[in-house]
Protein backbone atom coordinates (compact mmCIF):
# COMPACT_ATOMS: atom_id res chain seq x y z
CA UNK A 1 0.00 0.00 0.00
CA UNK A 2 1.73 3.19 -1.02
CA UNK A 3 2.42 5.94 1.91
CA UNK A 4 1.12 8.64 -0.73
CA UNK A 5 -2.39 8.18 -2.14
CA UNK A 6 -3.65 11.11 -3.33
CA UNK A 7 -6.54 10.47 -5.77
CA UNK A 8 -5.17 13.63 -8.20
CA UNK A 9 -1.82 12.45 -8.42
CA UNK A 10 -2.88 8.86 -9.17
CA UNK A 11 -4.17 9.77 -12.49
CA UNK A 12 -0.77 11.73 -13.49
CA UNK A 13 1.89 9.14 -13.79
CA UNK A 14 1.66 6.12 -11.52
CA UNK A 15 1.39 7.69 -8.57
CA UNK A 16 3.09 10.88 -8.81
CA UNK A 17 6.46 9.33 -8.08
CA UNK A 18 7.80 8.83 -11.27
CA UNK A 19 8.56 12.43 -11.17
CA UNK A 20 10.49 11.83 -7.63
CA UNK A 21 14.06 11.50 -9.14
CA UNK A 22 13.21 15.12 -10.94
CA UNK A 23 14.37 18.34 -9.12
CA UNK A 24 12.00 20.18 -11.28
CA UNK A 25 8.79 19.41 -13.70
CA UNK A 26 7.78 20.61 -17.07
CA UNK A 27 4.23 18.99 -18.71
CA UNK A 28 6.58 17.83 -21.66
CA UNK A 29 9.33 16.19 -19.25
CA UNK A 30 6.40 14.43 -17.47
CA UNK A 31 4.98 13.32 -20.66
CA UNK A 32 8.39 12.01 -21.64
CA UNK A 33 8.39 10.13 -18.51
CA UNK A 34 4.84 9.29 -18.43
CA UNK A 35 4.02 8.38 -21.90
CA UNK A 36 0.98 10.61 -21.76
CA UNK A 37 0.61 13.87 -23.45
CA UNK A 38 -1.56 16.09 -20.55
CA UNK A 39 1.69 16.95 -18.48
CA UNK A 40 0.73 20.81 -18.59
CA UNK A 41 -2.54 20.62 -17.78
CA UNK A 42 -2.00 17.75 -15.06
CA UNK A 43 0.68 20.17 -13.22
CA UNK A 44 -1.59 23.53 -13.40
CA UNK A 45 -4.34 21.68 -11.89
CA UNK A 46 -1.81 20.18 -9.07
CA UNK A 47 -0.51 24.05 -8.68
CA UNK A 48 -4.24 24.51 -8.53
CA UNK A 49 -4.90 22.55 -6.25
CA UNK A 50 -1.81 22.96 -4.00
CA UNK A 51 -0.83 19.78 -4.15
CA UNK A 52 2.83 20.17 -3.40
CA UNK A 53 3.61 22.03 -6.05
CA UNK A 54 4.85 25.03 -6.79
CA UNK A 55 5.73 27.28 -10.09
CA UNK A 56 9.44 27.84 -10.67
CA UNK A 57 8.60 30.53 -13.40
CA UNK A 58 5.75 33.12 -14.82
CA UNK A 59 5.34 30.90 -17.68
CA UNK A 60 4.40 28.39 -15.74
CA UNK A 61 6.50 26.38 -17.99
CA UNK A 62 8.24 24.54 -14.94
CA UNK A 63 7.76 23.31 -11.22
CA UNK A 64 8.87 21.80 -8.59
CA UNK A 65 7.85 19.74 -5.86
CA UNK A 66 7.45 20.98 -1.93
CA UNK A 67 11.03 19.55 -0.87
CA UNK A 68 9.53 17.54 1.59
CA UNK A 69 7.23 16.19 -0.54
CA UNK A 70 9.66 15.32 -2.76
CA UNK A 71 11.77 14.04 -0.55
CA UNK A 72 8.60 11.39 0.51
CA UNK A 73 8.35 10.59 -2.84
CA UNK A 74 11.73 9.74 -3.72
CA UNK A 75 11.91 7.67 -0.49
CA UNK A 76 8.43 5.91 -1.41
CA UNK A 77 9.71 4.61 -5.35
CA UNK A 78 13.44 3.80 -3.74
CA UNK A 79 11.09 1.62 -1.33
CA UNK A 80 8.51 0.23 -3.68
CA UNK A 81 9.51 0.67 -7.35
CA UNK A 82 13.59 0.88 -6.90
CA UNK A 83 13.69 -1.10 -10.41
CA UNK A 84 12.26 2.16 -12.23
CA UNK A 85 14.43 4.14 -10.97
CA UNK A 86 17.61 3.90 -13.61
CA UNK A 87 14.60 3.64 -16.62
CA UNK A 88 13.02 6.69 -15.45
CA UNK A 89 16.73 8.67 -15.17
CA UNK A 90 17.12 7.53 -18.76
CA UNK A 91 14.26 9.25 -20.23
CA UNK A 92 14.97 11.91 -18.61
CA UNK A 93 18.40 12.42 -19.79
CA UNK A 94 17.25 11.57 -22.76
CA UNK A 95 14.42 14.23 -23.06
CA UNK A 96 17.04 16.95 -21.43
CA UNK A 97 19.64 16.03 -24.35
CA UNK A 98 17.09 16.49 -27.19
CA UNK A 99 16.25 19.92 -25.55
CA UNK A 100 19.57 21.11 -25.13
CA UNK A 101 20.40 20.80 -21.24
CA UNK A 102 23.92 18.92 -21.33
CA UNK A 103 24.49 19.15 -17.97
CA UNK A 104 20.99 17.64 -16.65
CA UNK A 105 21.09 15.55 -19.08
CA UNK A 106 24.09 14.00 -17.49
CA UNK A 107 23.23 14.30 -14.42
CA UNK A 108 20.12 12.05 -14.74
CA UNK A 109 22.88 9.51 -16.83
CA UNK A 110 25.37 9.65 -14.16
CA UNK A 111 22.07 9.17 -11.44
CA UNK A 112 20.90 6.20 -13.14
CA UNK A 113 23.98 4.89 -13.76
CA UNK A 114 23.84 4.54 -17.26
CA UNK A 115 27.39 4.54 -18.20
CA UNK A 116 26.70 3.81 -22.31
CA UNK A 117 24.65 6.67 -21.89
CA UNK A 118 26.81 8.74 -19.66
CA UNK A 119 30.18 7.80 -21.54
CA UNK A 120 28.42 9.05 -24.77
CA UNK A 121 27.11 12.25 -22.87
CA UNK A 122 30.50 13.09 -21.68
CA UNK A 123 32.49 12.53 -24.88
CA UNK A 124 29.87 14.59 -26.80
CA UNK A 125 30.12 17.77 -24.42
CA UNK A 126 33.49 17.75 -23.10
CA UNK A 127 35.13 20.13 -25.48
CA UNK A 128 32.42 22.08 -26.28
CA UNK A 129 32.00 22.90 -22.61
CA UNK A 130 35.50 23.64 -21.78
CA UNK A 131 35.48 25.70 -24.54
CA UNK A 132 32.14 27.75 -22.86
CA UNK A 133 34.48 28.01 -19.99
CA UNK A 134 32.47 25.16 -17.84
CA UNK A 135 35.48 23.65 -16.69
CA UNK A 136 34.40 22.98 -12.67
CA UNK A 137 31.33 21.18 -14.23
CA UNK A 138 33.39 19.21 -16.73
CA UNK A 139 35.63 18.22 -13.96
CA UNK A 140 32.71 17.14 -11.52
CA UNK A 141 31.17 14.79 -14.31
CA UNK A 142 34.69 13.20 -14.28
CA UNK A 143 35.00 13.00 -10.48
CA UNK A 144 31.24 11.27 -10.38
CA UNK A 145 32.30 8.87 -12.79
CA UNK A 146 33.67 5.07 -11.89
CA UNK A 147 37.53 4.89 -12.69
CA UNK A 148 36.16 1.37 -14.73
CA UNK A 149 34.95 3.08 -16.77
CA UNK A 150 37.58 4.87 -18.25
CA UNK A 151 39.97 1.98 -18.96
CA UNK A 152 38.11 0.80 -22.51
CA UNK A 153 36.89 4.25 -23.05
CA UNK A 154 40.07 6.14 -24.77
CA UNK A 155 38.04 9.72 -26.15
CA UNK A 156 36.27 9.62 -22.49
CA UNK A 157 40.22 9.65 -21.12
CA UNK A 158 41.30 12.22 -23.73
CA UNK A 159 38.24 14.30 -22.74
CA UNK A 160 39.40 13.74 -18.84
CA UNK A 161 43.02 14.71 -19.61
CA UNK A 162 42.25 17.94 -21.28
CA UNK A 163 39.40 18.64 -18.59
CA UNK A 164 42.46 18.17 -16.10
CA UNK A 165 45.23 20.33 -18.02
CA UNK A 166 42.37 23.30 -18.39
CA UNK A 167 42.23 22.95 -14.72
CA UNK A 168 45.91 22.73 -14.31
CA UNK A 169 45.15 19.55 -11.91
Amino acid sequence: VPLVHLGALDDFGRRGDDFAILDRLSGPLCNALTGRTDGDKRLAQLEAANLFVNSLDEERRWYRYHHLFADLLRSQLTRLQPEWIPELHRHASLWYEEHGDTHAAIDHALRGSDLPLTTRLIEQHTLPNLFQGEVTKVVAWFDRLPQAILEPAPMLCICKAWALAVMQR
